[in-house]
Formats: C-alpha cells, sequence, structure tokens
C-alpha cells in the first residue's frame, strides 16, 4: 500500500522530478527516494468532466507487485499508524483484527457539536457579551477539532490511493458498531450518480465524504438572508435517447459567507457530513452547442455546519 508520489531517483542516483520524468530525463529503473522499492511513473493527461476539461497530475507510484519498507514514510499503512498515534481512541484505534478503525459516530459527534459551539461564538460581535466559557467548554471544543482533524488527515491519506483498496485493507469505517464500505463512505466524480442512488435509499443518515473539483462559489440570496453556495464540476451520462443527457450537481451551502472564499476553480476538495438528494429536475440546454437537449439534473446538497468539515487535497 503506497501513496502518490512527486520525486524518484533514477538508476544512478539521480533525484528525478516530475517535469523530468515527463521529459524522460532519467535512467530506469525509478526507485523510491526513502526505500529504493521500485517505481514506475503515469504522465500528466486530460479528461473530459461534464462541460470541462481537466487535467490529471502526473505521479511516481508503486510498480505492480512492490512494496514499501514498513518505516518509509510513503508507506500508507506507516502513514495510517502515524495519524493514530497522534489521535484520540475515541475516533480513531485498532481494532480486535489489529486494522485501524475510523469510528464514524464519533466524527458525526464531533460535526454537530462544534456547529453548536461555533453557533454560541458567533451570537455576538462583541466579545464582552458572549457568554463566559471555562475550562471544560474549552477543552470540549480542542477535542472534537481534534476528531475532525483526524478525519481530514483520514480522507488525505484516501486521497493519495488510486483507489479504495489500497487503504480499506488496513483502515476499516465503523458507524455505531456496524461496518461502512470505503465505497459507501468516499465518493469521487466517477461515483456521483451512485452515491445519489445511495442517498436515496439511505435509511441510516451516516457523514459521507465527497471529492470533487471546484466549479464555482458564489453569495446568493434566501429567505433568511445570504448565502454562499460552492458547486462542484458535474459530469454527463449518456441516455438511451441522444436528446436526454443525465447529470449530477453537487452544491454545498453555507451560512457563513466567508467559507469558500480561498478556493478557486477547479481546485481539488473533500468535504465530509450529511449530505441530501433532491428530486430530479429537467432543463433545456441554454447554449448554441446544448440547444435541443435535455438535461436531466440529480440534486446533491449539504449544508455546512462547521468550516472544519472542509479538506483540500492540497494544503
Amino acid at each position: 500500500m503506497g501513496a502518490k508520489m512527486s520525486k524518484a531517483v533514477d538508476a544512478e542516483g539521480r533525484e528525478i522530478s516530475l517535469s523530468d520524468a515527463e521529459n524522460k530525463c532519467y535512467i530506469a529503473p525509478l526507485r523510491c527516494v526513502h526505500c529504493s522499492t521500485e517505481l514506475s511513473f503515469t504522465g500528466q493527461y486530460l479528461r473530459q468532466l461534464g462541460d470541462d476539461t481537466v487535467t490529471v497530475s502526473a505521479c511516481f507510484k508503486l510498480k505492480r507487485g512492490n512494496v514499501h519498507k514498513t518505516d518509509c514514510p510513503f508507506d500508507l499503512t506507516e502513514k495510517v499508524t502515524i495519524v493514530a498515534r497522534e489521535s484520540s481512541p475515541a475516533v480513531l484505534s485498532k481494532n480486535e483484527s489489529g486494522k485501524y478503525e475510523l469510528r464514524l459516530l464519533a466524527v458525526k459527534e464531533a460535526i454537530f457539536g462544534l456547529r453548536d459551539i461555533e453557533n454560541k461564538e458567533s451570537k455576538s460581535n462583541n466579545p464582552e457579551s458572549r457568554p463566559k466559557v471555562g475550562k471544560e467548554y474549552v477543552k470540549s471544543k480542542k477535542q472534537l477539532s481534534s476528531y475532525l482533524s483526524t478525519a481530514r488527515q483520514v480522507l488525505k491519506i484516501r486521497a493519495q490511493c488510486e483507489d479504495n483498496r489500497e487503504v480499506e485493507d488496513n483502515l476499516e469505517l465503523v458507524f455505531n458498531g456496524n461496518r461502512v464500505h470505503w465505497k459507501d463512505f468516499y465518493f469521487m466524480d466517477q461515483d456521483y450518480f451512485r452515491c445519489y442512488t445511495n442517498l436515496q435509499r439511505a435509511t441510516i443518515n451516516i457523514p459521507i465524504a465527497i471529492q470533487g473539483l471546484v466549479r464555482s462559489t458564489k453569495v446568493v440570496p434566501g429567505k433568511y438572508g445570504e448565502r454562499a453556495v460552492l458547486n462542484l464540476i458535474s459530469p454527463y451520462r449518456e441516455t438511451d435517447d441522444p436528446k436526454v443527457i443525465d447529470t449530477v450537481n453537487i452544491s454545498i451551502w453555507s451560512s457563513n459567507l466567508s467559507s469558500f472564499d480561498k478556493f478557486k476553480y477547479k481546485d481539488s476538495i473533500i468535504i465530509f457530513g450529511f449530505w441530501k438528494a433532491g428530486k430530479i429536475d429537467e432543463r433545456e440546454g441554454a447554449s448554441e452547442k446544448t440547444k435541443g437537449k435535455v438535461y436531466r439534473n440529480r440534486q446533491i446538497s449539504m449544508s455546512l455546519l462547521t468550516n472544519s468539515q472542509i479538506c483540500p487535497e492540497k494544503s
């Protein structure tokens, strides 16, 4: 199990960057800069995502059949161990089978707990008029924040993997005593349609993570005042009718108008929390290119309870 890497060494011991590899300025084989296990290189390429063309970054990764040494910082098992060492066992610890276990119920309680604390703190702009808080209050906020910090670190580890199989061998997900499969917790853009179906059928509301690229951020008026909204770039899916295209639109809403200020077009982010599947609506294409086509939109949305639910992939 290994993370994607941005550097390698070649047969002559020279450090090779992604740019060097793209230009074939190295002598094979490529190896890990820390443990010397053999690597392969995947070059940068473009892919179509809905109306957008997005760039998939180049990377070095383990060559098939190779593994990192257990103390290598690029070994994902080691990464999980380090996170667990710095985390509360209430949210991340080893289970009886020897695997690490992220407890999603603790994550849920932390999200709502921090929401309540932040609401109390924001009731007044005047610090003197805010309710006084004691050591237990501060301790509670620090503890809840640490739970969400652990969740974000786990999500970043998952983002470094090509698929769920690389992480689920060493890190399990549990909600209220029941195991949750990674495919039902972590969704990339190719999973959005399945995510929508899962949300429609769900009988238990658990926190899930959606990874994607930012399409837009804006502030919009509403019944109870202005709200900020962040939209992700959405995939399309062809149907039996050439004039009908299925889409999934994902939006995150916040009463904090500055929640999304630091994000720009095509930034890669992960947002975890409690999502809702809305009704399917239809609209006709508005541009010259899409005129005559009908888009069937599946709406997935979430109200952000605390900014700690946002996890930029690079930070």
